[in-house]
C-alpha cells in the first residue's frame, strides 16, 4: 500500500492503512473490524520497529485521531532519527482513554476555533469519571463526518454548547442543537466573553417569567432583545461574511429564546461563581 502511494507523503497512520486494506471487494481482510485491523497493525508495527532489517519505518507522529503513525520504505523517506513529538494544540489524552466502557458520555457540540476549551473541557470531565465525544479525536479519515455526529449524539447521555463568537455562528452548531429531541443540553459561557454573556445572563432572566400577560415578562423580554440586538450590532462588521455569521446568530439566539430551558442548564467555566464549575459537575454526574 505504501508503494503504491505517490508525491511526498509516504506514510500513513495505522487506521488509514486499515481502510486502505479492506477497500478491495476481494481482500482477506473483510472478515475482522476496522478497528481490530488498526490495532493488529499497531502491534505489527511496534514489533518491526525493534529488527534489523526493516523496511518500514513507525514512530510516534501527532495526528488527530491516533499517535500511532508508520512511514514509508527506508529506500525511500531514509531512515531517520524521529524525536518524539508532542502536539501543544492537542495533548494526547490518556486519563479519558483509560475511562471504562461504561462512563457516562456527554457530546461536546463546538466549532473547531474553540479546541482549546474543549480539550480541557474533555480532560476535566475524564478526571470526573465522565467521558466526552469530541469530533477531533472521534472521527476517523473516509468516515462520514454527519453519520459520526448523529450516532454520538443519539448514544450520548446530554449534550454540551461552550458558547462563544465561533460556537453561536457554526452551522455545525446550530445542526446539532436541533437533533437535541428529549437530550439534557448544558450551556458553558467563558467569562471572557462578556458581551455575549450578558445577552445569554438576560434570557435567563426572561424565561422563568411563564406568564405572557405578565408586565415583568414584557419587561425582560424587551432588555434581552435590546442586549441582543447591541450585541449583534457591535460583533460584527459590515462585510459580507459577518453579514452570514450574524445571522447564523440571530438564528441561535432565536432557538434558545423558542426551545432551550436556560434554566439550570447554563455554567460558568470557572471557579468561584455562583453556577461555576463546581456546579457544572454537580449538574452533568446528576443527569
Amino acid at each position: 500500500e505504501l508503494v503504491k502511494l505517490t508525491g511526498n507523503k509516504h506514510w500513513l497512520t495505522a487506521t488509514g492503512l486499515a481502510i486502505k486494506l479492506q477497500k478491495p471487494a476481494n481482500s482477506n481482510w473483510m472478515n475482522i473490524s476496522q478497528k481490530e485491523l488498526a490495532s493488529l497493525i499497531y502491534e505489527e508495527l511496534k514489533a518491526h520497529a525493534s529488527t534489523n532489517d526493516r523496511v518500514i519505518r513507525w514512530c510516534w507522529y501527532p495526528s488527530r485521531r491516533t499517535l500511532e503513525m508508520l512511514w514509508g520504505h527506508i529506500d525511500v523517506v531514509k531512515e531517520k532519527d524521529v524525536p518524539i513529538y508532542e502536539r501543544k494544540d492537542m495533548p494526547f489524552d490518556d486519563a479519558a482513554l483509560l475511562l471504562p466502557e461504561d462512563a457516562p458520555l456527554w457530546f461536546i457540540s463546538h466549532n473547531h476555533k474553540d479546541l482549546k476549551i474543549c480539550i480541557e473541557l474533555k480532560e476535566w470531565l475524564a478526571e470526573k469519571g465522565i467521558a466526552c465525544w469530541l469530533s477531533e479525536y472521534e472521527i476517523n479519515q473516509g468516515e462520514s463526518i454527519s453519520d459520526s455526529i448523529i450516532n454520538a449524539i443519539e448514544g450520548c447521555r446530554g449534550v454540551l454548547i461552550p458558547l462563544t463568537g465561533n460556537s453561536i455562528t457554526s452551522v455545525w452548531v446550530l445542526k446539532e442543537l436541533s437533533r437535541l429531541n428529549d437530550l439534557p443540553c448544558l450551556f458553558i459561557l467563558n467569562p471572557q466573553q462578556k458581551a455575549l454573556n450578558e445577552v445569554i445572563e438576560k434570557l435567563m432572566e426572561y424565561q422563568p417569567v411563564k406568564d405572557w400577560r405578565n408586565q415583568e415578562k414584557e419587561i425582560k423580554l424587551k432588555i434581552y432583545q435590546d442586549k441582543r440586538e447591541e450585541f449583534l450590532k457591535t460583533y460584527f462588521l459590515e462585510n459580507e461574511r459577518d453579514k452570514k455569521r450574524k445571522e447564523r446568530a440571530a438564528e441561535f439566539f432565536d432557538k434558545l429564546l423558542r426551545e432551550a430551558k436556560l434554566e439550570g442548564s447554563v455554567f460558568y467555566w470557572q471557579d468561584g461563581v455562583s453556577y461555576g464549575k463546581e456546579i457544572l459537575e454537580q449538574a452533568i454526574s446528576s443527569e
